[in-house]
C-alpha cells in the first residue's frame, strides 16, 4: 500500500535547503572575496633599483656605417620578398577571377534537369561540356 505524502512538508524541505546552500554559497564566496583583499594588501611594493650606465660608450663611424649598410641590405631584401609576395597575390586573385568569370557564363554545360541524349536504362545521361582550359 502505498503512503500519502505531505507536499507541503516536502515543499518546505526543498526551499529550506536551498536557502541553505544559498547563504553556505554566499559565505564561501565572500571569504575567498576577503582573503584575496587581505593577501593582495600584505604585497610589499617591489623596490626600484638604478642601474648606472657607463656614460662614455664610442662607436666607431666605420661601425655605424657598417650597421647601417647592412640594416639597408636586410630592408632591401625584405622589399623584394614583399614584391614578389604581392605579384603572386595578385596572380593568385586574377586566376580565381577568371575562374569564377568562366563559371558564371550561362550555357557552358548541362546541369542536372536538363536532358541530352535521351534517357538512359538507368536514368538520365548529363554530359559536361568544357572549353579545355581545365
Amino acid at each position: 500500500m502505498k503512503k500519502p505524502t505531505n507536499r507541503k512538508a516536502v515543499v518546505i524541505s526543498t526551499v529550506l535547503t536551498a536557502l541553505i546552500l544559498a547563504i553556505a554559497g554566499t559565505a564561501v564566496f565572500a571569504w575567498d572575496r576577503i582573503s584575496a583583499t587581505g593577501a593582495t594588501q600584505t604585497v610589499p611594493t617591489p623596490v626600484i633599483q638604478q642601474v648606472s650606465v657607463p656614460a662614455t660608450q664610442t662607436v666607431s663611424n666605420n661601425d655605424q656605417t657598417l650597421a647601417l649598410e647592412q640594416a639597408n641590405a636586410e630592408i632591401a631584401a625584405y622589399r623584394v620578398q614583399l614584391q614578389q609576395a604581392a605579384q603572386a597575390l595578385n596572380d593568385a586573385y586574377a586566376q580565381i577571377n577568371a575562374l569564377q568569370a568562366a563559371q558564371n557564363q550561362p550555357g557552358r554545360g548541362q546541369f542536372f534537369g536538363e536532358q541530352e541524349g535521351g534517357e538512359h536504362e538507368h536514368g538520365r545521361i548529363i554530359i559536361l561540356q568544357g572549353d579545355g582550359n581545365g
